[in-house]
């Protein structure tokens, strides 16, 4: 028996027309029964048996409860079937899905999210896929003629093709979420269109073009569908095909001499067609060691991931095209965690992608220097009119001297201090062959400053956006905390900043705090971390709410002893409020007065010292946080975002919206 839950005041109404197809409707239903958490998503599932015949519908009937059963003796055809049970919805949304379709777990929460989250959207569109997991449609195109080409088609499975959400021409009416009152106001489908085909392609033309709504296609929202099974008679599909195609040309002529005229074959005019809907905008391609998932620098594998994740919404937040390439193909993404930021994810080698006429771009970002080494040349050979810019995150041949000035060993020393010399000769030639670099320290921007023939430079402070402070006041606040990951293994500077901490510092601390807790977050820690855990010293592994971390902690500490540029983690906790003790290297790079906005100490027994008077005294903690506002509050009124340095470089005025409001 197939349950579904029937909401008294649904807001999604699911409707499924079906005729003959029955076999595969059982499968439809059953995946709305696994997938959708009905106390969550209060929906109702109308079911019309669009001229099916009556015995096997009431048969099917006995092994379904809880559909609201629509019977109809005549076929009315996909537009006026689904016009019926419309008229009959209780939802404020309407949801369109084949009788051979199978969701995908989240499908309806996706298509939900994003109407709400564009209301100008009329409707939300699914990533279709064939049962084998390949791509069926991601979105479509609609020519001058008439005629329509699903985007992505064929892409194998698990491919990221087309997996960056996006407003479209087109979308298929299967797993279409339309808003009811937009569906109402056009009067639902057009009749003219019976039985089947270019009736969607009708809608989507009414709702962009009557009611000036935008059409979004959802990559997140998936559906598995067999495709034409509802007509098996290949050549009346064909002549309906022509038919309608010839109506709606005729309807919308006008409209139509708007669109580009059809180049299915070719991928020059098919991607032309794809940013033409996007507004034509500026192309950014960002090639990084990999995608960065916020989730990974709260806790997880690395603060930088949270930088690295600003770059991409402030990129996209600005109306820019932005792709990613991501460099380390031994962790090739299985899935795209900025699709809803609209970006899109280059899968094959980018030799092979910038190779192609279609993949043209009028910025590239590089981040890190190995990558710089490796793909600058191969860049400006390919994109010679593009715009290169440089992000130094940070400048590794200062923390590669560090390493070596604190390695022990002396040949191991002479190693490091080979790699320190050739890094840095890489760096300073990196500097002069850039169109631009970005700077997150005011230290780093001055040392490329120093470098003659340096491209122009920009200092951005790496704030992050969406923090706001915690309670102003240290009481119910306890603990300190040391926000870390782990991705570089015993070789990270976190392993090295926590064994001193621990080896060297808390004795001094628990000498005077012999309770005083200290919280490690981060997934995934290395054998070496997991040693130096007790009671006192707390790995919490992924942390969910790094905000409710950082607003119930007394203090953060920055025990960084090698590393270069500003370091995400002392930023981090400064936004949220949190006084910081750190070392001079954990400090550097934000130019903080010590014993004002931050405690600064190299000494194990000072750092103590200052980790004692934080939480015990209540005047010195109130007077770091009042001093930690005004920096902060300083630091936003000069604020430097990624589409500044973008327009700027490409010699336009334009600026983002975040920027210039």
């Amino acid at each position: 028996m197939i349950t579904l839950a029937r909401a008294d005041r649904p807001r999604v109404s699911i409707i499924i027309l079906t005729q003959d197809q029955l076999e595969h409707l059982g499968s439809c239903l059953a995946s709305l029964e696994r997938t959708i958490d009905a106390s969550k998503m209060p929906y109702e599932a109308i079911l019309v048996f669009n001229g099916t015949e009556p015995s096997a519908a009431h048969t099917f009937l006995k092994s379904v409860s809880g559909v609201r059963a629509l019977r109809l003796p005549l076929n009315l055809g996909f537009g006026g079937g689904n016009n019926f049970a419309a008229a009959k919805a209780r939802g404020e949304y309407l949801v369109l899905l084949n009788d051979d379709a199978v969701v995908e777990p989240g499908w309806l929460e996706a298509l939900l999210e994003t109407a709400t989250t564009y209301p100008r959207a009329g409707a939300v569109g699914s990533r279709i896929l064939f049962v084998d997991g390949s791509l069926q449609e991601a979105g479509g195109i609609v020519w001058s003629d008439g005629s329509t080409r699903p985007l992505g088609r064929n892409a194998p499975a698990g491919s990221l093709a087309f997996s960056y959400r996006r407003p479209v021409d087109y979308i298929s009416a299967n797993g279409l979420l339309v808003r009811r009152d937009a569906f109402d106001a056009l009067g639902g489908f057009d009749p003219r269109y019976f039985p089947a085909y270019y009736e969607d392609t009708d809608l989507c033309l009414g709702l962009r073009h009557r009611l000036e709504l935008e059409l979004v296609y959802e990559p997140r929202a998936v559906i598995k569908h067999i495709e034409a099974a509802s007509t098996q008679d290949n050549a009346f599909r064909s002549f309906l095909f022509r038919r309608n195609q010839a109506l709606l040309c005729e309807k919308w002529a006008d409209v139509l001499a708007t669109y580009a005229r059809p180049e299915p074959d070719s991928p020059v005019a098919v991607t032309n067609a794809v940013f033409r809907r996007r507004g034509s905008p500026k192309r950014v391609l960002v090639i990084d060691d990999r995608l960065p998932d916020p989730g990974k620098g709260h806790g997880g594998l690395g603060s930088g991931f949270v930088r690295a994740h600003e770059l991409f919404a402030e990129l996209s937040g600005a109306g820019l095209a932005v792709a990613v390439y991501p460099s380390d193909r031994s962790d090739v993404p299985k899935e795209n965690s900025l699709s809803a930021l609209g970006v899109d994810v280059v899968e094959e080698h980018l030799e092979e992608h910038l190779a192609r006429p279609e993949n043209s771009y009028d910025a590239v970002v590089i981040s890190r220097p190995h990558n710089a080494d490796v793909f600058l040349k191969s860049v400006r050979a390919a994109l010679p009119r593009a715009k290169i810019i440089y992000d130094a995150e940070a400048l590794y041949h200062k923390r590669l001297w560090i390493q070596a000035h604190l390695e022990e060993d002396p040949a191991k020393r002479k190693v490091r201090e080979a790699e320190a010399a050739a890094m840095e000769r890489l760096e300073l030639g990196i500097a002069t062959s850039v169109d631009a670099v970005v700077a997150i320290s005011q230290e780093e921007f001055d040392w490329l400053a120093a470098i003659p023939g340096h491209a122009p430079l920009e200092l951005m402070v790496p704030l992050l956006s969406g923090i706001e402070m915690g309670p102003p006041t240290p009481v119910g606040r306890a603990d300190a905390v040391f926000v870390a990951g782990w991705l570089g293994g015993d070789d990270s500077p976190n392993v090295d900043a926590l064994r001193w901490y621990c080896r060297h510092v808390l004795p001094h601390v628990w000498a005077a705090l012999p309770d005083f807790r200290t919280l490690v977050s981060g997934k995934n820690p290395p054998l070496s971390v997991m040693r130096l855990a007790d009671e006192t010293v707390v790995l919490t592994g992924f942390v969910r709410s790094i905000r409710d971390l950082y607003n119930s902690a007394l203090i953060a500490i920055a025990p960084i002893r090698m590393g270069a540029g500003v370091k995400n983690k002392t930023m981090e906790a400064l936004q949220y409020g949190v006084p910081v003790v750190a070392t001079v290297v954990g400090a550097e790079g934000m130019g903080l007065s010590d014993g004002v906005e931050i405690d600064i100490a190299d000494d194990p027994h000072e750092f103590a010292s200052r980790i004692v008077a934080l939480a015990t005294d209540d005047a010195v903690w109130r007077a770091r946080r009042e001093a930690i506002e005004r920096r902060v509050a300083l630091w936003e009124r000069k604020r430097v975002r990624w589409p500044d340095v973008i327009w700027k470089c490409l010699g336009s005025v334009k600026r983002s919206a975040a920027s210039s409001g």
